[in-house]
């Protein structure tokens, strides 16, 4: 059921319930008293006022909703009743008839369409688990903390790691192959280095040397402590990072070279497999920004062999 039905408040609307019931009674018994004597609007106004006062006070909406409800039924009886929506409508008719009118809508329903067109095929093109950069070929994959392996920034944050649930996800043999969903989209333009695999996601490939996945939340936390830098002329070993319009990370590949004057990348495609690509020949998004650290490799501390301490065991920077 839907949330907006399910937060209904049921006293609420047993009193719009016996509200209404006795406005009713009241209209059929006496309303050609009530319209006579127009003590109809006042009753209007009054219900309009008490329901806004209870509102304010903070009265439960078993006080204020019922006023205010028939408030708005009887405006609406008012309007239908009166020759205002007749000559609207009139006025419409009379607008739709005129053929320079026709011309002109057909004018602007023309580039909307087309707009939407667009941005239906965008959509359609750019499938994406935002958070885990998971292509949309299957339910969200259920992931669990690793809590044998511990891995750490540069200054020492530690970077959760995630493994697959394979229990709880579903069957690989279910999904489509990758190699048939993705032609269609990106013909002739990729190269499988690697096949499909749960072991990790793109993140996970490049930072967690391609034993673990790793959120796009926790990615711009280790470009920070890393020492990673945007750089306008990337080269081999750089990074591609690829963000949604809100900022959030979705996908991150590695630079592998440019021959012949054409950029190739190198990413793991969540479950999918591993690919060579163009920086737009994918699925994630356009425009990636390139970035480069000082740094040897691209793994995490205590996954490449090296240690680091914890952040708050870490000596203060010289100076401070």
């Amino acid at each position: 059921m839907p949330p907006a039905l399910t937060e209904i408040d049921p006293l609420a609307l047993c009193a719009v319930g016996v509200a209404a019931t006795a406005l009713g009674l009241a209209g059929v018994v006496v309303g050609d008293w009530l319209a006579a004597r127009r003590v109809g609007p006042w009753l209007a106004v009054l219900a309009v006022v008490a329901g806004g006062v209870a509102a304010l006070v903070g009265l439960p909406a078993a006080g204020w909703a019922p006023p205010l409800a028939l408030a708005v039924v009887y405006g609406a009886f008012r309007l239908v009743r009166s020759p205002l929506p007749g000559r609207a409508a009139a006025l419409a008719w009379g607008l739709l008839q005129k053929p320079r009118l026709q011309w002109a809508g057909l004018l602007a329903a023309g580039p909307m369409l087309l707009g939407g067109w667009a941005y239906l095929a965008h959509q359609s093109f750019d499938e994406y688990q935002p958070d885990e950069g998971t292509l949309a070929l299957s339910e969200r994959l259920p992931l669990r903390p690793d809590t044998e392996s511990v891995a750490r920034t540069d200054r020492g944050r530690v970077i959760p790691l995630y493994l697959v649930v394979e229990e709880l996800a579903p069957d690989v043999a279910s999904l489509p192959d990758d190699t048939a969903y993705l032609s269609p989209r990106l013909p002739l333009r990729l190269i499988r280095t690697a096949p499909r695999s749960r072991d990790c996601n793109c993140h996970g490939w490049i930072f967690g040397g391609g034993r673990f996945w790793i959120l796009g939340k926790d990615v711009a936390t280790i470009l920070k402590d890393n020492g990673y830098s945007p750089v306008e002329h990337p080269r081999e070993g750089d990074l591609a990072i690829y963000r949604g319009g809100d900022g959030a990370v979705l996908h991150s590949a590695l630079v592998r070279g440019a021959p012949g004057g054409v950029l190739l990348l190198e990413s793991k495609w969540g479950q999918l497999g591993r690919y060579l690509h163009g920086p737009e020949d994918q699925v994630y998004g356009s425009g990636p920004t390139y970035y480069r650290s000082p740094r040897s490799g691209h793994q995490l501390r205590g996954l490449d062999g090296s240690t680091v301490p914890p952040e708050d065991e870490q000596p203060l920077p010289h100076g401070t």
